[in-house]
């Protein structure tokens, strides 16, 4: 699915940064929520704010479930792939992966991007979706220097 997703990119002559396949995404992905699992504040703080959340990602069939883990033991955070897990999301959003780039790069406004429809949210309540904001632009910083690091061809401009 993910090849079919870059060669029409290549066919329509688009020049946006886009993930190779659904196993670079959840790559980049499981890069990022690893780093943060492992920083004892950002990760804390991530984990206090108790937000199940769900990444759908459609055009590469990829979706991601993360949580704060039950205890503050050796983990702070939960996140899985294969869509089974204990949890139910009080947040869903779902975008398309070269969105979650331009996104997670900070190149891309929330707000603007969901009144367009670019990004589809939903919520057991509106206070999931104003708790993730805050913690969403956080996240910024330490995509941007994973992909400059290993995934140079994903930056955006």
């Amino acid at each position: 699915m993910g090849t079919a997703v870059v060669e029409e990119a290549v066919r329509s002559g688009t020049t946006e940064p886009r993930f190779r396949s659904a196993d670079e995404l959840r790559e980049v992905l499981d890069a990022l929520f690893t780093e943060i699992d492992a920083d004892p504040v950002f990760g804390s703080r991530l984990r206090r704010a108790n937000l199940p959340y769900r990444a759908i990602y459609p055009d590469l069939g990829v979706v991601l479930d993360l949580a704060a883990a039950p205890d503050a033991g050796a983990h702070q955070l939960l996140w899985s792939f294969d869509g089974d897990v204990g949890w139910t999301p009080a947040l869903t959003l779902e975008m398309d992966s070269a969105l979650a780039n331009r996104y997670l790069q900070g190149r891309e406004n929330f707000a603007i991007a969901v009144a367009r429809g670019a990004i589809h949210v939903s919520c057991i309540e509106v206070a999931a979706a104003m708790a993730y904001l805050p913690v969403s632009i956080e996240l910024t910083s330490r995509y941007r220097a994973i992909i400059e690091a290993d995934y140079p061809h994903l930056l955006v401009g």
